[in-house]
């Protein structure tokens, strides 16, 4: 005998994305497509209703991220909006990240909470450097694919799903490229190579 599935309540929801915030802090998408809810499951019957937040521009929440304290949702223009939940009755908008610009498949925050990771419809992944007061825009990379389906970090790795099937990683701290391809070519690349072989990535002098 397995365990058995417990129902602890239902929440007005649409299945178009969700997630936890912490242990007990949900978020999901709303019933509307236009607007999301926050709810806690604090061990009631019926999951807690906190608050519900208009999309900006009525965008559609399509990816919803958590970490301890952080909401990222993305929405089907590729919009990001990153919240601090620390008190979740009254999300506060932290960032807003307009780099992406096309439909979110799919966000993810690294273990530490440092960095938000985004992978789009069109072919894209992006890393931004949420631990500050503002956000800072570290890579973006075209991993070859008409689309990238998820996206996350895992042990120094970026951990991209493609829409073909495949599957690909990217170290995650941009020294490591800049060592592998001096290991490889053996002198100095040009700033001109350096953004042909590593688009995205901050140039890198020097392979002595």
């Amino acid at each position: 005998g397995g365990e058995t599935w417990e129902e602890i309540g239902t929440v007005d929801a649409w299945p178009g994305g969700a997630a936890f915030v912490g242990d007990s802090v949900f978020a999901a998408m709303g019933v509307n497509g236009q607007d999301f809810s926050v709810g806690a499951l604090d061990g009631a019957a019926e999951p807690t209703h906190l608050t519900q937040v208009d999309m900006l521009d009525d965008e559609v929440p399509v990816g919803f991220a958590g970490a301890s304290g952080l909401l990222a949702v993305g929405d089907s223009a590729g919009e990001i909006t990153v919240y601090s939940l620390r008190n979740p009755v009254e999300p506060e908008v932290r960032f807003v990240l307009h780099d992406a610009r096309s439909s979110i498949s799919q966000l993810s925050f690294s273990a530490d909470t440092k960095r938000l990771l985004a992978s789009t419809r069109e072919g894209l992944v992006w890393a931004w450097d949420v631990s500050g007061d503002e956000a800072e825009l570290m890579l973006r990379l075209e991993p070859d694919a008409a689309g990238v389906q998820g996206v996350a970090e895992y042990d120094g790795w970026i951990l991209m799903t493609l829409s073909d099937g495949r599957a690909r990683a990217w170290p995650t701290d941009p020294s490591e490229v800049g060592r592998d391809l001096c290991s490889r070519f053996g002198e100095e690349l040009t700033e001109d190579e350096w953004l042909r072989l590593v688009p995205g990535v901050p140039f890198i002098q020097g392979c002595g």
